[in-house]
């Protein structure tokens, strides 16, 4: 493999095990008594094509257990409006339906959408009372003028109630997720990298597990993106990590004689390189044609931490 200390096997493997992990397609109900604020909702998730299963259901009294039960979702996303405070048998229907996720023993996330004032603030107290969670646990969505935030804060909450496994087919099936799922990925392996990095028994005998660890985060955010995880994407990700070996390498030269604050440091540099790499991907596979973009978010976090390193040196 030249520069990089990982063995093809190994590389075949992981590829292997992230196109299986992105290969489910989760099930995602969106439920409420109104189907136009359900349908909007789901614009909002933005589904990428044939990798979503999504229900919309239109919550109705008595038909809340065979709906679940059919479609058996993965998580629901439970949308409330105005009506379900203010119309003809308000909240009946959709405290049945939540009753029954309770029993189906099913992760969901309370979404309040439009509304105003103590209208809004009455929807959000009684979602939060129905999830047993906190107020501000409690999405709101202002449809009217949905905003980045909102979405995000959204994403966020369906990432926190679905099963770990699904994270990265989620990312893939949804496009708004996909900046919230690539964003914890790499948040994950940079911090594991570190760790590794400092506390590494020996010298050197850590950079394979390093370089697996980053192979693996960039295939995922490959395939969070949509990509078809195969040889080729493979080859494509043993290139983009040669930068972060040579990164790692570079750290070992500058600090590897420093016996305490070294190792301290060296975690540093790996975390912030494997973080680098993840951001790299991101901007590649979300913008292939903007390389020249890559290549300078790399380099300025890459030069950040080499400066941050050389301070801590003096």
């Amino acid at each position: 493999m030249g520069i990089i200390p990982v063995k093809v096997p190994s590389i075949i493997k992981a590829a292997l095990g992230v196109r299986k992990k992105s290969g489910r397609e989760p099930r995602v109900m969106i439920a409420g008594s109104n189907l136009a604020l359900t349908g909007r909702v789901d614009e909002l998730l933005a589904p990428a094509g044939a990798h979503s299963r999504v229900l919309l259901h239109e919550v109705k009294v008595q038909n809340a257990r065979s709906a679940i039960k059919a479609f058996d979702p993965d998580v629901v996303v439970v949308v409330a409006g105005q009506s379900d405070l203010t119309g003809e048998g308000a909240n009946e229907a959709l405290s049945e339906f939540i009753h029954e996720l309770g029993r189906a023993r099913k992760a969901w996330v309370p979404t309040v959408v439009n509304g105003g004032g103590v209208v809004t603030g009455a929807l959000i107290d009684y979602m939060a009372g129905a999830a047993r969670m906190t107020v501000s646990r409690v999405v709101h969505l202002p449809l009217d003028r949905p905003d980045d935030e909102s979405v995000a804060i959204l994403a966020d909450q369906i990432l926190d109630a679905a099963p770990d496994d699904l994270a990265v087919s989620l990312g893939a099936s949804f496009l708004a997720l996909r900046p919230c799922v690539s964003r914890r990925v790499i948040s994950r392996v940079a911090a594991q990298n570190g760790v590794m990095a400092t506390f590494g028994l020996a010298p050197g005998a850590d950079i394979a597990v390093l370089s697996a660890n980053q192979i693996r985060m960039v295939l995922e955010i490959a395939a969070i993106h949509g990509e078809t995880i195969d040889a080729n994407r493979a080859k494509e990700v043993i290139a983009t990590i040669a930068g972060g070996f040579i990164l790692r390498t570079a750290a070992r030269t500058l600090l590897g004689l420093i016996p305490v604050a070294g190792w301290i440091i060296k975690g540093g540099v790996s975390a912030a390189g494997t973080y680098a790499l993840g951001r790299a991907a991101v901007e590649y596979y979300s913008n292939p044609q903007f390389i020249v973009q890559v290549e300078a978010a790399l380099r300025e976090t890459s030069g950040q931490v080499f400066r941050a390193a050389g301070r801590a040196i003096e």
